[in-house]
């Protein structure tokens, strides 16, 4: 880091809802013993604002004062701001969303100035168009832009890669072909409290969903031309039916069109890095004293392969949660067809979501009830010489769970994954727009999930 660097690391959103989460996880891992500590630093545009939010997040932790956090103000709107913040630091954890709106000038600033970006996106159309507009800039300039770094993705993609692992483990020779993953976000009321602003990306993407159709087509299309073929020897489901295994009322999750979820964005850029001939994108500083390490990365990656099916489900303890659901995704799809229903959505969220969403966000008492479960049911071949039968012939059950996704298991993914790049940054990808999977799958992120409280189990094989 240059000397003129004030910061390790600088949360930027840090006043608003998820950030202020974001910070209070962060601040719990910069004491570095031996009266050395991690240099933090805060952005946003209204310093009043990121000061109440430092003294929330610092309550109850005796080693931190405010002064030893640094303030920092910035606004997309002034890319001036946003050159100096990315100036003063190595690594920009991005919190301000809704991404679509406010994420890409973050991202260039990032790139302009070489340094490293982590956030917390899911929106599909933002997580496209960074690969496509960034990738290559960010390799020259060994930045590394790594996007989706909360539940949505590393969660969901360390899942799917552990399952992957847990099938391999009694026969290296099996290939995961098709998972069916379930996801239960458990809350006091039967269901998850998100706060407005991810009730805002979800407009909003709804919103767009003509041009997020056609960028989405764009960048997955070429990849997968024809739908993929039925894996046989397994129960074909229902767009709604009833889940053994969970208990649970399980919708079938649609993406605009036939598009990728931001799950199946993530994974397609695992699969490129992991099968990629060059290597180029797994290339690590490492590599160049030992040039064994990237064969090796490639070997602990080599079961991940173009997965034929990838369905995902989301799950309901009762059938009045479902229809709560239908309720929302239909009053959202008609309103958000014109920009008087857009902004009536952003006016009464807690009319249309049924209570579910407050401007303010959930209590804490929501928070600290809420739990998620993901169940991942895979299906494979013993060996590649079978997949030529089209059917089956080894499945593998496992479950990933742990607390609140938004405001406790967001932050612990997000900072450890942070930690990762300030600690290990010469064995990650030199630069580039990754995936988490593609950035941390040869890491031990998902050791640190568990010491964190979120738990990956199997089932059975």
């Amino acid at each position: 880091m240059s000397f003129s660097q004030k910061v390790d690391v600088i949360i930027y959103g840090a006043s608003g809802f998820s950030g202020k989460y974001i910070l209070r996880e962060l601040l719990k891992f910069c004491d570095l013993g031996e009266g050395k500590s991690r240099r933090v630093g805060i952005a946003g545009r209204s310093r009043s604002k990121l000061s109440a939010a430092l003294i929330w997040a610092m309550s109850g932790l005796e080693s931190f004062t405010p002064a030893a956090v640094t303030i920092f103000e910035a606004d997309v709107q002034d890319s001036a701001s946003l050159d100096y913040m990315c100036s003063q630091t190595r690594l920009i954890i991005n919190c301000v969303g809704p991404f679509r709106l406010h994420g890409d000038q973050v991202v260039a600033a990032c790139v302009r100035a070489g340094i490293d970006y982590i956030d917390l996106a899911g929106e599909p159309g933002f997580m496209s168009g960074i690969i496509d507009k960034y990738h290559e800039q960010a390799r020259r300039k060994r930045s590394l832009i790594i996007t989706s770094c909360g539940f949505e993705s590393i969660v969901h993609e360390l899942g799917l890669l552990f399952t992957s692992r847990q099938l391999r483990a009694n026969n290296p020779d099996a290939e995961l072909t098709a998972v069916d993953m379930y996801v239960l976000p458990d809350g006091r009321r039967g269901f998850w409290e998100p706060n407005f602003g991810t009730y805002a990306s979800a407009v909003l993407v709804m919103a767009n969903e003509g041009g997020l159709k056609q960028l989405l087509r764009s960048a997955w299309k070429p990849r997968h031309r024809s739908p993929p073929p039925q894996i046989k020897g397994t129960n074909r489901r229902g767009f709604v039916h009833w889940h053994e295994v969970s208990q649970t009322w399980a919708l079938k999750m649609v993406a605009p069109g036939d598009a990728p979820s931001p799950v199946g964005i993530m994974m397609d850029r695992t699969v490129r890095a992991a099968n990629e001939e060059s290597g180029r994108m797994l290339e690590t500083e490492e590599d160049d004293s030992d040039p064994t390490r990237g064969e090796e990365k490639r070997k602990k990656l080599e079961g991940i392969k173009p997965m034929q099916q990838h369905t995902e489900y989301l799950c309901f303890r009762s059938l009045w949660g479902l229809l709560a659901m239908f309720w929302f995704s239909f009053v959202v799809l008609i309103l958000s067809s014109f920009r008087k229903g857009v902004d009536l959505l952003l006016q009464y969220p807690e009319l249309f979501s049924l209570g579910f969403v407050r401007k303010d966000g959930p209590e804490q008492s929501a928070i600290d009830a809420s739990t998620f479960q993901i169940w991942y049911e895979g299906r494979g071949f013993s060996s590649s010489s079978r997949k030529g039968k089209k059917k089956s012939d080894v499945q593998v059950l496992t479950s990933v769970c742990g607390p609140d996704l938004g405001y406790v298991s967001t932050p612990i993914c997000a900072v450890q994954a942070a930690l990762i790049i300030l600690d290990l940054r010469t064995s990650l990808p030199l630069g580039g727009v990754l995936s988490p999977g593609a950035a941390f799958g040869c890491t031990d992120l998902e050791n640190r999930l568990e010491a964190s409280g979120i738990k990956f189990h199997v089932i059975n094989t």
